[in-house]
């Protein structure tokens, strides 16, 4: 009589523990014990409309920077009063990353429950209604209300990144996720060169598109139409194109074709339950909040730079600012857009390698401190000669050129800082928010929790986006309406909490790349 081994006899009772009416009760092991299973071929189709969806989001968050201060001013809300645009202003900025930040968690928690692909579908529809309802705006309170419907409609961003781990397998991940900051830079191009070449046409093309009565009369809705049409465009390939992702709706469908017993299902999605609960706690460790913090800091950082350069460039230059319209802000940023997307491709792993990922951080919080102290040097030799003139440039080239390396530096893999604490895969070519993804990977004991981490991670990140902007605005609106520190209070706060920020970051442990 022929004996078993150990090994053979445990695999026979894994076997027949799953084993249904229509599945065989032994696999034959010794056949394929030297082969491996065939990895699945590139999603191109299904990637390229998820990433799509997520060039909506620095595109339609970001295209009424240029021309958001004189929107403002046009609904009359500031009574005339110029130094009141930035407390007003900063609503607007800062409802859009509320609004996100409180909606990304019911999102995951929605595709979790019904699946990726229903969320996916209805967010990009919605988002180009309330895009195209912002640009017909005619009082303050419709702008809060389209802004904050925008931000709804955005807050999928952290499904849309679940999804992208749904379709790669395990050896594809890093390389799928690389592409997410190179998509979030084309975005950040794309909206400045659209909110600020496509404002106000009929004053810039009076005799062709300015004779249509509606950009007559709503000046910001030809790049809020636009912003909208992508939307729209990508709604309707996601509604054809786009697949189911979650493993729990595939299992279960799966389960059905076969005729599986629902009672197996039952006691899987307890374990689930109770693994996310697990994964979401042991995550909370020191590494994680750590990075967390520094990510925080990253937002805080950004996002000060994103709203202040507006508002100051678009502020009369008696009241401290440049008088620059909304197309010389617009042109500005995608001019310095394109080198900051080039410098990120090209250069970035060379100097993580070169100097290490602490150092490359450090070094770009501490660029952040240069970008807000610039802003009162441009004032100052503004007012000094009265206009615009080389002095003020060669600052404001400055500042960009400084703003290229800090954005290409925080495409870092601070991941790899904490890759003696966590098994991983490195990017060349990560953002901060890439790399948390890698964590919310390891952290997960499940896909089915992914969603929900995911989805936590994204509303912690998108809150501290939404605090940043109306405290940047609102400080420049106090101190110039009380003349404190001749209109530099703002700038002094601001830098201080970037040097807080470099303190922080300091406190990594340094690693080699």
């Amino acid at each position: 009589m022929a004996t078993t081994s150990p090994d053979e006899r445990e695999t026979t009772v894994i076997v027949e523990s799953y084993a249904t009416e229509q599945t065989p009760l032994l696999l034959n092991t010794t056949a394929n014990e030297n082969s491996f299973p065939a990895e699945k071929p590139f999603p191109t189709f299904q990637l390229t409309i998820v990433f799509l969806i997520q060039l909506c989001e620095p595109i339609t968050s970001g295209v009424i920077y240029p021309f958001i201060n004189q929107f403002v001013r046009a609904t009359g809300i500031t009574n005339g009063d110029e130094n009141k645009t930035g407390y007003y202003a900063g609503i607007i900025e800062s409802i859009f990353f509320y609004a996100e930040g409180f909606t990304a968690l019911p999102w995951q928690l929605l595709s979790d429950r019904i699946g990726r692909r229903i969320p996916m579908v209805i967010a990009p529809l919605g988002l180009a209604l309330v895009t195209a309802g912002f640009g017909i705006s005619t009082s303050f309170s419709s702008l809060v209300i389209f802004r904050a419907g925008q931000g709804i409609f955005n807050g999928d961003v952290g499904v849309s990144k679940t999804v992208l781990i749904d379709l790669a397998e395990p050896s594809q991940r890093a390389e799928v996720l690389s592409w997410m900051p190179i998509v979030w830079s084309l975005g950040t191009i794309l909206a400045p060169c659209i909110g600020g070449i496509f404002a106000s046409p009929a004053d810039r093309w009076p005799n062709s598109i300015g004779q249509i009565q509606v950009f007559r009369a709503h000046p910001y809705f030809l790049p809020c139409l636009i912003s909208a049409c992508l939307s729209l465009v990508t709604f309707f390939l996601a509604a054809f194109g786009l697949k189911e992702t979650s493993p729990t709706i595939l299992r279960k469908r799966k389960a059905e074709s076969l005729g599986t017993s629902e009672t197996g299902l039952v006691v899987l999605e307890e374990d689930d339950t109770k693994a996310s609960k697990q994964s979401f706690l042991s995550i909370l460790n020191r590494p994680v909040l750590h990075l967390l913090a520094v990510h925080c800091f990253y937002n805080i950082s950004t996002t000060f730079y994103y709203a202040l350069q507006p508002l100051m460039w678009s502020t009369s230059i008696e009241n401290g600012g440049l008088g620059f319209d909304a197309f010389t802000i617009g042109t500005a940023n995608t001019v310095f857009a394109v080198p900051n997307a080039i410098f990120q491709f090209l250069f970035l792993s060379k100097s993580i390698r070169a100097f290490g990922p602490k150092a490359a951080t450090v070094t770009c919080f501490a660029g952040s401190v240069l970008l807000i102290c610039l802003f009162p040097l441009q004032s100052y030799f503004a007012r000094e000669s009265g206009s615009v003139d080389w002095k003020v440039w060669s600052v404001i080239i400055i500042q960009l050129a400084t703003s290229t390396v800090f954005y290409a530096g925080f495409g870092s893999p601070l991941l790899s800082v904490y890759q003696s604490s966590y098994r991983v895969l490195t990017s060349a070519f990560l953002s901060p928010t890439g790399s948390i993804m890698f964590f919310a990977i390891e952290a997960s004991p499940n896909p089915e929790s992914m969603g929900t981490i995911q989805g936590l991670l994204q509303t912690v990140g998108v809150i501290v986006r939404g605090l940043a902007p109306a405290m940047a605005t609102s400080l420049f609106a106090f101190s110039h309406e009380n003349d404190i520190l001749g209109g530099n209070f703002v700038y002094a706060v601001l830098a201080l909490l970037c040097l807080v920020a470099v303190y922080v970051s300091m406190l990594l442990p340094k690693i080699s790349a």
